[in-house]
């Protein structure tokens, strides 16, 4: 019994997912990160909130810019992205982006670039809106930051 309600479950989101990603295909993603819990420092905390644009040049492809604000301590982050996805599946978003941020610390300016790299699960609630749980990993470009892998949930709209 367990086996064939997994198996309905796939079928069910295999079938919604495939007029979402075909070509000239529309779509808009809101994603949250609160990890306070990955570092081992205590004492930091952080959020980001981003707004992603997305457009399906081609069948499952998306290419993707985005905007996200946040917040490391009391320190402002704002963070401008431009990449590529591709739904594997209809439902397995894989993407690559170029990720540039720019805030203010009481150490002065800083301007940290990563290229990210992610893949999740787009799971379809309705025609039209996808929960996207999400593993991203960052690789930094810039001298003095770390790489590092976090976790985030998305919610996606398709237009």
């Amino acid at each position: 019994m367990k086996k064939l309600t997994i198996l309905l479950v796939m079928i069910m989101m295999i079938s919604l997912s495939y007029s979402q990603t075909e070509k000239n295909t529309f779509a808009i993603n809101v994603s949250d990160i609160s990890k306070p819990y990955l570092f081992k420092d205590k004492d930091i905390s952080e959020w980001n909130v981003g707004l992603n644009f997305m457009q399906f040049a081609e069948n499952k492809l998306a290419f993707i810019a985005g905007i996200n604000y946040g917040q490391i301590n009391s320190n402002s982050v704002l963070s401008l992205n431009m990449g590529a996805k591709y739904y594997l599946f209809n439902f397995i978003p894989i993407g690559a982006d170029l990720n540039g941020s720019m805030g203010r610390s009481h150490f002065g300016d800083f301007f940290p670039i990563h290229v990210r790299f992610n893949t999740g699960i787009s799971i379809f609630i309705s025609n039209r809106i996808s929960i996207e749980p999400t593993i991203q990993y960052n690789l930094s470009l810039t001298e003095y930051y770390k790489d590092f892998l976090e976790g985030l949930i998305g919610f996606t709209v398709y237009f």
